[in-house]
This record gives structure tokens, sequence and C-alpha cells, in this order.
């Protein structure tokens, strides 16, 4: 090629990858540090959602804390294992809301109270003053400082900073969407177990975002019969890839949407990551993470290894 024409030809070069630079981040989310150390990210519409969440192939997975993490010294569905995992990774987190006997509706998963608190019964059974008045326990069973978040609490808390995925643990949806609306929060994901669940929040919130329980092929076709857009989806497939929902990943793999598993035990963690699938939920959601970032910097160093 003639010196004049390669000029040339460089000088397209650079502009046609500038001009796909800025397509490619142009709707992208702003990711970054904030000044307490946390990763964070700012949902204020589903495209926003939307651009987290955004299916790519061959990335490495986004991690679910599930109810935070089981962490030392930190209790589950409260923010302060969450901020510890947000020190390490941008993430959304799987919480549990559920009512008191007087009706505030607060975070908390078990039935009874013996596992994560220091009390005895049923949850239910108390109301909410009385079950502030309860330590909250770790993920190892140690009693912590910490008592028992509202709901509210904790969507005002996290604003600015993450999505929270809502599971279905009885709280009547009508209940759910009016604190939505009273508070304006836009960052909430709600776990649907149903087609029918997803569409009452659709037919009330054209942008409410769904976590999705698709495992197998007669669910995908009532959530397709639903009429819901794939862009309001993630969708959760069980614990791994296998031949009852491998149809269901396919599918929607081809529609860009993420899929995401659960995985527990951490020796399950590389053959998660290397599945290729788009979300992993764990329990050891801080081990998950640092495994996360040896997988990033070994990607990092055959990246330069391969441009050399």
């Amino acid at each position: 090629m003639i010196p004049n024409a390669m000029m040339k030809f460089k000088t397209i070069s650079i502009f046609f990858a500038i001009c796909c630079a800025i397509c490619s981040t142009a709707n992208a989310l702003d990711i970054k540090k904030n000044d307490d150390g946390l990763w964070v990210y700012d949902v204020k519409t589903l495209d926003d959602a939307r651009a987290f969440f955004k299916y790519k192939a061959g990335a490495l997975p986004i991690i679910s804390g599930h109810r935070g993490g089981k962490m030392h010294g930190y209790p589950e569905n409260h923010t302060s294992s969450f901020e510890e995992l947000m020190k390490k990774t941008p993430t959304f987190l799987e919480i549990d809301p559920v009512k008191t006997k007087d009706g505030v509706i607060v975070l908390f998963h078990d039935a009874t109270l013996e596992r994560t608190t220091t009390g005895k019964g049923k949850m239910s059974d108390l109301t909410f003053a009385e079950l502030r008045e309860l330590n909250l326990k770790d993920g190892y069973g140690v009693p912590t400082e910490y008592k028992v978040q509202t709901l509210e609490e904790v969507i005002k808390w996290s604003r600015g900073k993450c999505v929270l995925n809502l599971d279905n643990k009885g709280v009547p949806y009508e209940d759910i969407l009016a604190l939505q609306e009273k508070l304006g929060a836009t960052n909430i994901m709600i776990t649907s177990h149903s087609a029918a669940h997803a569409r009452w929040y659709y037919d009330r919130n054209k942008n409410q975002m769904f976590s999705a329980h698709i495992r197998n092929k007669k669910q995908l076709e009532e959530y397709k019969a639903s009429g819901i857009p794939w862009k309001n989806f993630i969708v959760f497939i069980g614990f791994s890839i296998n031949d009852e929902n491998r149809e269901v990943y396919e599918f929607m793999k081809k529609n860009r949407v993420r899929c995401m598993i659960s995985v527990w035990p951490q020796k399950d963690f590389p053959a998660a990551i290397e599945s290729g699938i788009g979300i992993i939920e764990a329990d050891l959601s801080l081990e998950l993470a640092d495994l996360m970032k040896e997988y990033k910097s070994a990607r990092a160093k055959k990246q330069i290894s391969t441009d050399k």
C-alpha cells in the first residue's frame, strides 16, 4: 500500500474505532468506587438496569450476593454485609422481605429466630420493636452488634449504589409496589416465581425488572405467552446448566438475556465461571469475588500477551 493510502486507511480505522467506542459506551452504566470505597452504580431507569445486566458472550459473570453473603462478623440480609462485598466488586443483592407481627416489612429469611438472631421462636410472633431488641448473628452463628433492618431503610441505603433483588417471601404484591412508589425506587428487581406473578407487576409498571425462575421448557412457554419484553429480565435457571434447562439457556442467549445459577460450595466456583453463565449467585460471595479477580487478572495478562 502506498504511503498516502496507508495514512488514509489508518485515519479511517482510527475514526471507526472511536465511533465504535462512543457507541459502545453511550448506553453504559457508570460503575465506580465511591468515597466509602464501595463499587457502585446508579440505576434510575430500566435502560440503566439493562446496561448493568447487558449480555455479552464471553464476558465474566456478574456476582449476585445471596442475602449479601456468608461472612465472619456480618449478618445476612443486612447492609453491613452488602458493603463488605461491594468493597470488592460491583454486585446486586438478593434479599428477603417479610412482615413482622405488626406489619412492618423487614429483611429476614427463616421462619424461626435461632439461626440468625439471639432470639428463639417464630419471627412472625414478634412485633418490629421486639425484633429490634435482638442482635443478628453472622453466617457462622456468632452474635454481632447489628439489628434487623426494614426494607424501607435498605432501599434508601441502596440509592445510587446497586440493584436490590426482592425475593417473594409472602409480602403482598400491593405492599411491595406501594413502597416502591412511595420511595420512587427505580433500582428494585422482583424475583418472579411464575409468569402470572411477573405480569401482575408489569401491568402496573412497564419498567419493572425481573429475576424470573425459568428452569424448564414449560415455564419458558408460560413467560413467552406473558407478553413481557425480554429486556425486563434476567433469568434464574437453577444450580447448573443441565439437560432440563439447556433449552432455556440457549433461548436466553439468543435473546441477549443473562442467565443466573446459584452456587454455594466454593469448590463449584471455577466450573460455574468457566461454564459461560452470565450471573453467579453465591453465599460465599467474598470468596467468589476474590476468585473472579484472579480470572480477570489472568485474562488481562493473556490479552497483553496476545497483543504483543
